[in-house]
């Protein structure tokens, strides 16, 4: 079934509403928690009309921050929650579930659905996983190593950051972010020699 654009604005201000309920807060199609010292977020797009496609993320608060710490955008630290979510400039996450449901007339059962398999597969991967741990040895997406100096950043070892951070930088590769001319592992470089 296709839903018509007022249908699909309705869909998304129930989405919104019932994120709440599972403790969850929405902003612009994104739906996310702070969950301990993980931050969890989902972004839903409706596709054709006919399908609410979805994918999971979760990553360490603490990834945000240094990130932001490393890439020179420390004031990032003081704006809402959401920014971890939906800001051009954040840490990226561990994509945890990719799919879609299809949609029909009922927005109500679709939004429960969606806010249902997006926290309970955030509560099945906290449950089974440590970030800290999945980062390191299972993380395998083309930001495992942004990820992975983050997450050696955030335990004090900025000798094995520093490693990877050449070695992607020997490769021609910016991590996917630039800031003021420097590329994310370009910055990684400049913060550790800050540091010591």
């Amino acid at each position: 079934m296709k839903l018509d654009k007022s249908a699909i604005k309705e869909l998304e201000k129930t989405i919104k509403q019932k994120a709440k309920a599972y403790g969850y807060k929405g902003i612009n199609g994104w739906i996310f928690a702070k969950i301990g010292d993980c931050f969890a977020d989902s972004v839903s797009v409706v596709v054709n009309r006919t399908k609410l496609a979805y994918r999971i993320k979760i990553k360490k608060l603490s990834y945000d921050d240094l990130f932001w710490d490393i890439m020179n955008m420390p004031d990032n630290k003081l704006q809402p929650l959401s920014l971890r979510a939906n800001g051009a400039f954040k840490a990226p996450g561990i994509t945890i579930s990719e799919d879609e449901i299809e949609l029909d007339e009922n927005l109500e059962a679709i939004a429960e659905t969606y806010c249902s398999v997006v926290t309970s597969t955030v509560k099945s991967f906290l449950d089974n996983n440590s970030v800290r741990e999945y980062v390191l040895s299972k993380e395998s997406s083309p930001y495992a190593p942004v990820l992975k100096c983050l997450e050696y950043l955030d335990r004090g070892d900025t000798e094995s950051a520093l490693e990877i951070a050449n070695s992607e930088i020997s490769k021609g590769n910016c991590g996917g972010f630039s800031n003021e001319g420097k590329t994310f592992f370009e910055w990684v470089v400049h913060y550790c020699s800050c540091k010591q």
